[in-house]
């Protein structure tokens, strides 16, 4: 049995405020208190990360990221969430810390990653740069390489395997290849409409709280609703709520949603973010 996709894996690097605690899996420290000098704002960026499919030829399994950015060379700490559930099903969260240097030109970010997956630690580091201006792309690595981990005894046996390496990119919100169409004619069942590459085998739609984000709550209290559904790409039309998980209702407030598609090969096809607003 393979790692499936979980929610949207969020890598939430809060500056101004501290982050939350770690998940439900334990052994994970609480994140440190921002660092100073407090920048005077921050900005969101939304992504996916990958795993090599060379380092990782079994399952190759994406995640979407959502990171805050400091306007000024600072540094930054947050939370994060794995992408995909683990074998024995907790939320499995870690630490972030790095430091973006020379913003606003020649952009770079890096730093360190920890977490936990099923009671074992994982460690890495990550590093990238600003790209046209309006990205960031980089390349992030685990501490020991890749590594499969089993679980149970046959025939009820889980395994899987985390990837020594992989790659990531983050756009600013309201940017990236896939865009996005949020049609508010009712305002709280909104629908999202896209097209998707013809290539795909599935696509992740997700709906999240911004303001919920920037107080560093994490997916777990700030994703309001998520659909994760095989597709054979083309025109899509999506309305909230229906289908995936248990939506929560949207009131007046600014939320995100994000599409991320993959084919079978775990290669990311489409990707985009799009602000709303509810008044």
């Amino acid at each position: 049995m393979n790692k499936m996709i979980r929610m949207a894996g969020v890598l939430a690097g809060i500056v101004s405020l501290a982050a939350c605690g770690g998940g439900e899996s334990g052994g994970t420290p609480d994140p440190a208190p921002p660092v100073t000098p407090t920048p005077t704002s921050s900005t969101l960026y939304i992504g996916y990360y990958t795993e090599s499919n060379v380092a990782d030829p079994d399952d190759p399994t994406p995640g979407v990221l959502y990171l805050y950015l400091p306007d000024t060379g600072t540094s930054f700490t947050g939370e994060f969430f794995f992408s995909y559930v683990g074998c024995v099903g907790a939320t499995d969260t870690g630490l972030l810390d790095g430091l973006r240097v020379n913003a606003p030109t020649g952009d770079t970010i890096n730093g360190s990653w920890s977490g936990d997956v099923d009671g074992n630690i994982h460690t890495g580091n990550f590093s990238g740069a600003m790209f046209n201006g309006n990205m960031f792309t980089g390349t992030w690595t685990r501490n020991g390489g890749s590594q499969k981990f089993s679980f149970g005894q046959a025939p009820f046996t889980c395994s899987y395997t985390f990837a020594g390496n992989g790659d990531f990119t983050l756009y600013a919100v309201n940017d990236g290849t896939l865009p996005i169409d949020v049609d508010l004619t009712q305002p709280t069942v909104p629908v999202f409409r896209f097209d998707l590459d013809p290539n795909i085998a599935y696509y992740t739609l997700d709906v999240l709280d911004e303001a919920c984000l920037a107080a560093g709550g994490g997916v777990a209290s700030c994703l309001m609703w998520e659909l994760r559904t095989v597709s054979t790409g083309g025109p899509v039309s999506v309305v909230y709520g229906t289908g995936g998980t248990p939506d929560q209702p949207l009131t007046t407030g600014n939320y995100v949603v994000t599409v991320v598609s993959t084919d079978l090969g775990g290669v990311v096809r489409d990707y985009g973010s799009a602000a709303f607003s509810l008044p």
